[in-house]
């Protein structure tokens, strides 16, 4: 299996993505690779599901040699597609950079009831089929969009941004969200430009003084009960 940024097409790889895949996108699926020592359950639910919604199948040993390490017995191939954000509470990730963190944000966004995410470029691939991985599928239950900046995400849509970052702010259980509303985060590497405490309702998650940061995926888990919770 070859895929670059750049194809019109990726892959899922596992059971979990393919068949959230087939399930919520069945649209864009070109093909579903059956590995031959799959098993006989797992064929037999994803065979139904295609058949369902008229989806091509093969059994091959060929596309799996390059995983053969990675203990994978399904996959599938399919259209990359866009999708447009609705009016409801939105993630704002800003030049997110590591794809296996990305794919663990889109799990949390979605299993603490966030279901649009503004991609603000550049962004790591979405499509990566390991960001796919690390998702569990989940991608496909989102709607996510892309911005060249924050100015045109806010061109579109109009409402209070909460922008988390370290700093004298607010702690997360001080802040009255107004929603519908934007969680904003920066990247791994940098976070958010210094100059968004000016622009944006700055706010800051409350932890002990041994560290100074968290990583991504946790920091946006934890931001996203609260407001799951409230």
């Amino acid at each position: 299996m070859n895929y670059q940024k750049k194809m019109k097409y990726s892959f899922t790889l596992g059971a979990y993505p393919t068949i959230e895949l087939c399930l919520k996108k069945p649209q864009w699926v070109r093909v579903i690779y059956l590995h031959p020592k799959i098993s006989p359950a797992l064929k037999e639910t994803i065979i139904a599901i295609a058949q369902k919604s008229s989806l091509e199948y093969i059994e091959t040993s060929d596309f799996f040699r390059p995983l053969e390490k990675e203990n994978i017995f399904l996959a599938a191939k399919f259209t990359k597609y866009t999708s447009t954000l609705e009016k409801r509470n939105h993630l704002i990730l800003h030049q997110p950079e590591v794809i296996g963190n990305l794919g663990t944000i889109f799990r949390s966004a979605l299993a603490f009831g966030i279901k649009d995410i503004a991609l603000i470029d550049p962004s790591c691939d979405e499509f990566h089929p390991q960001c796919i991985r690390a998702s569990m599928g989940g991608i496909f239950s989102l709607r996510l969009e892309h911005f060249d900046s924050m100015q045109d995400y806010e061109q579109k849509f109009s409402r209070p941004i909460y922008a988390f970052m370290t700093g004298q702010h607010p702690y997360l259980q001080q802040q009255s969200f107004e929603e519908p509303c934007g969680l904003l985060f920066g990247s791994e590497s940098s976070g958010l430009p210094l100059f968004f405490e000016e622009c944006y309702h700055a706010t800051k998650i409350k932890m002990s003084p041994h560290v100074d940061s968290l990583n991504l995926p946790l920091a946006v888990g934890i931001a996203l009960h609260h407001l799951y919770e409230g």
